[in-house]
């Protein structure tokens, strides 16, 4: 752990042990701020993982964030020095400073200052769907699609009651036609996922970022029981099959993939529903089945089904720390030819 002089804490990763008593000190941690995940993630993305932890009276926030040298975009190196300009973003999932109470202007005056120091340009935040943090983030925000979340509160009967009619209806179908699910987190369980998961990329050709390799699900481990695979399984074989992750009050279907051969059979149905009742078994407040690719495709509106009343607007963030850094590395990314002045995409000199 190191001081930065300005009310932040810096916690290494060379410290496994501190790094997760620290985010589990927090009563509603989730499991995007972990170390086997953002190991995971760091591993993944080639960047730097930071931990920071603001203590300051009795406020107390916690943020992890995977920092980027700029200088190794192609061209970069010809105009900047290594380890001269650095951007951030929030490991995928949802980030930003996670907090016992409310977030305060301190943290962000705190923030943004000890960033400035740092060499930090900007960031990229995806937000917590149960923080209050976008409310107070001083940068840009904005939300242009919804999360599926199940409330599991109440009896499992309470809760399949809240699934759309269509879809419990499918659930039972699917059942009655053989399919079973059973779940486990052993080394096996890792074999048996990858051919489905890579067979569904390759169909849905997934941008590379999302052909995770075997080391990734090594490292996801680290995250013990806060792991889990879950399968559909008839005759032997495998229909469809899911990875949950979990925190201290919320479980999250984390990565999806089905067989093309078994796709008119639907086992997604019946898997999806029964990591809900895992979860609520489990005592979880909240089952988190995320988004879709738009504002109601197939994706989405099959997620629905499982909770039509759950939709929580999912919030992304972006603040420029350094103008000036900024414009010099956006005219950098010019110069170089084949760009888009007009892209959305944030920062603007990575697209």
């Amino acid at each position: 752990m190191s001081l930065t002089g300005i009310g932040l804490q810096e916690i290494s990763m060379a410290n496994p042990e501190q790094w997760d008593s620290i985010v589990k000190s927090f009563k509603y941690y989730e499991p995007f701020y972990l170390y086997g995940y953002v190991k995971a993630f760091a591993d993944h993305s080639g960047s730097e993982p930071v931990l920071l932890l603001h203590e300051q009276d009795e406020q107390r926030a916690v943020n992890v964030v995977l920092k980027r040298d700029v200088v190794e975009l192609n061209g970069f190196a010809n105009h900047i020095d290594a380890r001269t300009y650095f951007d951030l973003s929030t490991p995928y999932g949802y980030g930003g400073f996670l907090s016992d109470s409310s977030i305060t202007p301190c943290i962000q005056q705190v923030y943004n200052q000890y960033c400035l120091q740092q060499g930090y340009v900007c960031e990229f935040v995806r937000f917590n769907l149960f923080s209050d943090y976008a409310q107070y983030y001083d940068g840009t925000v904005r939300s242009n699609m919804v999360n599926v979340v199940c409330d599991l509160s109440g009896s499992w009967d309470d809760v399949f009651g809240r699934y759309q009619g269509k879809t419990r209806q499918k659930v039972r179908k699917v059942e009655k036609s053989g399919w079973q699910v059973r779940v486990g987190n052993s080394d096996q369980d890792i074999e048996s996922f990858l051919p489905v998961y890579y067979e569904t990329m390759d169909r849905n050709e997934a941008k590379d970022m999302y052909y995770f390799k075997r080391e990734f699900f090594e490292t996801l481990k680290e995250l013990g029981n806060g792991v889990q695979y879950f399968f559909a399984e008839k005759d032997g074989m495998i229909g469809a099959a899911n990875v949950l992750i979990s925190g201290a009050q919320s479980a999250y279907c984390f990565l999806s993939s089905t067989t093309r051969e078994f796709l008119k059979e639907s086992p997604n149905y019946l898997l999806m529903s029964k990591m809900v009742e895992w979860s609520h078994t489990q005592g979880f407040k909240h089952f988190v089945i995320g988004g879709g690719y738009g504002n109601n495709d197939e994706l989405l509106r099959f997620k629905k089904g499982f909770a039509p009343e759950g939709l929580y607007d999912f919030y992304i963030g972006s603040k420029i720390f350094n103008q000036q850094a900024y414009d010099r590395l956006v005219d950098i990314r010019r110069s170089l030819g084949q760009f888009d002045e007009s892209s959305f995409y944030f920062p603007l000199y990575r697209s």
